[in-house]
């Protein structure tokens, strides 16, 4: 709830300004959807390594990951349209409202006030739910979550070598207007092509003009 409140108050602005729109079911859609994230995240870490190792072997788990992901989609899909327009949201709108974040860094005792805040909901939460199971050897779990984040770096660099492999290191994207911000289509330098966010329903990218490159042909 912290994370989820404190990303919007950041972002509120810029999401406003740009999309003409302020959603206010944000932080409800991302409390429901936490129990799917994992077995996506996990889904697409998957999926990623073994497409490395043979497209089939990706598909299958793209597949996989596709059940909850579709499940949070139809989450998020199903809620309420509570949201009012931004239009009202300018530059100075913005400027003051970054500015009013900056000044609270100089508020006197602003660490002591949150560090207790956090105190209380972290005691608020566990009352509720119960205490967190300690293990004895938390040496070997630290260890643990060590090994597991070089993993992920491993093959987050594998990743990015293949991307950028006998390139440019340019990534060509593609602009479509589907009447709701943008969908971007990127085309990898073996001709792979992947569509992020492609409107309101599936055939929203199609159905619209033709796509516009950025400056430089790049994205």
């Amino acid at each position: 709830m912290v994370v989820s409140i404190a990303a919007t108050l950041a972002t509120w602005s810029l999401v406003a300004m740009n999309l003409d729109r302020l959603p206010l079911s944000s932080i409800p859609a991302t409390l429901l959807a936490l129990p799917a994230m994992p077995f996506i995240l996990v889904g697409v870490l998957v999926t990623c390594g073994l497409g490395l190792v043979h497209p089939a072997l990706g598909q299958i788990a793209g597949w996989l990951t596709f059940v909850p992901l579709s499940s949070l989609l139809g989450l998020v899909s199903s809620l309420p349209a509570t949201r009012t327009l931004g239009h009202w949201i300018g530059t100075p709108v913005m400027v003051a409202w970054y500015g009013l974040l900056a000044a609270l860094l100089f508020v006197p005792g602003r660490v002591a006030r949150a560090q207790g805040t956090a105190v209380r909901l972290i005691s608020a939460v566990n009352h509720t739910f119960g205490e967190p199971v300690r293990h004895e050897n938390q040496q070997r779990w630290l260890w643990g979550f060590v090994f597991l984040a070089l993993a992920l770096l491993g093959i987050s660099l594998a990743l990015w070598f293949q991307v950028f492999q006998g390139t440019d290191g340019k990534l060509p994207g593609y602009f479509l207007d589907v009447g709701q911000s943008d969908s971007i289509l990127i085309v990898t330098p073996r001709g792979k092509q992947v569509l992020v966010d492609c409107g309101p329903n599936l055939t929203s990218a199609t159905g619209f003009g033709r796509p516009h490159v950025p400056h430089g042909g790049a994205a």
